[in-house]
C-alpha cells in the first residue's frame, strides 16, 4: 500500500472517530481532519472563532504536542513532539479548545494514529 493509499485511510479512520463536541456548548464548530503535506490538518468551523489550540497525548496521557492557542480556525500537527522529534507510531489521543468572543469550548477526547 502506498503513503497516499495510508493517509487517506487514516484520515477515514480519524473522522469516523470524531465525536460531537460536548452538548454544554453553545458555539456550533464543526472539526474536519485532513492529511495534508505530510500533517494532520484540523480545521475548526463556527461563527467568530478567535483561536483554536491542539494537544496531542499518548496513551499514558503524557503531552506529546501542543500548538498553544492559534488565531483562526485553523492548526497543524506535522506529526513531530513538542521537542522536534518524529511522534512514535501507534494511537494518540487529542483535544482541540475552541476561543470565540464570549467563551471556550473543549472537543472531548478523540482518537488519531500515525503509521509510517
Amino acid at each position: 500500500m502506498d503513503r497516499r493509499s495510508w493517509a487517506l485511510g487514516l484520515t477515514l479512520i480519524a473522522m469516523s472517530l470524531l465525536a460531537p463536541w460536548a452538548e454544554a456548548s453553545e458555539l456550533p464548530v464543526s472539526a474536519r481532519l485532513v492529511w495534508h503535506a505530510q500533517m494532520w490538518v484540523f480545521r475548526v468551523d463556527g461563527a467568530e472563532i478567535e483561536s483554536v489550540r491542539l494537544r496531542i497525548y499518548d496513551l499514558r496521557g503524557a503531552l506529546v504536542f501542543d500548538t498553544g492557542p492559534r488565531r483562526g480556525p485553523t492548526v497543524q500537527w506535522n506529526l513531530e513532539t513538542s521537542r522536534g522529534a518524529l511522534a512514535a507510531n501507534g494511537v494518540y489521543l487529542y483535544v482541540i479548545t475552541v476561543r470565540d468572543k464570549s467563551k471556550i469550548v473543549r472537543s472531548p477526547v478523540r482518537l488519531i494514529a500515525v503509521t509510517r
